[in-house]
């Protein structure tokens, strides 16, 4: 008699284990996912937009100890603000295993990291670049403060400043 339910329950046991490893290959792997999002998007997630980084050129005026005008000096500073047209939402979807799901963003709109560290040669890369702008102004004989745009051709890493209208 105890050998008849046996395999019925040996039966019921690979049904229960059969459900359990189904359950575990249709709820997925766990998941960090970065999609592009609309800048009027409102779903859920942890939005930010992808830096555009700037060139910031500004004229010092200095005098001498008799009061007299020296040349004017610039100084350049590479800043980072908000592309709108470039906006992204981070999600984490639960799932089967574990996920680091942090998320940390800079002045609250940069992504700085998702669970690992990003790096790039962007920065020196334009750091080395700011210069130009000076000099080129001088043989052109324009006023070079101000703000401009850096754009970088993803296809041939080629650089171009555009100055922004309205900065002084």
């Amino acid at each position: 008699m105890l050998y008849s339910k046996v395999p019925n329950q040996m039966k019921t046991m690979k049904r229960y284990l059969i459900l359990l490893i189904a359950g575990v290959f249709t709820c997925g792997c766990a998941s960090v996912n970065v999609k592009h999002v609309e800048a009027n998007d409102t779903s859920d997630g942890v939005h930010f937009c992808e830096p555009q980084p700037y060139l910031l050129v500004g004229k010092v005026v200095k005098n001498d100890k008799d009061g007299n005008a020296l040349p004017p000096e610039f100084s350049s500073q590479i800043i980072y603000l908000p592309n709108p047209k470039q906006r992204y939402a981070v999600t984490i979807s639960p799932g089967w295993g574990t996920v680091d799901g942090s998320v940390k963003l800079i002045n609250g709109w940069m992504l700085d990291t998702v669970g690992s560290k990003m790096d790039s040669k962007i920065p020196e890369t334009i750091t080395a670049i700011s210069g130009l702008v000076k000099e080129a102004a001088a043989a052109a004989d324009q006023r070079p403060e101000g703000l401009y745009r850096i754009d970088i051709d993803p296809k041939t890493q080629a650089v171009s400043l555009h100055k922004e209208p309205g900065w002084k």
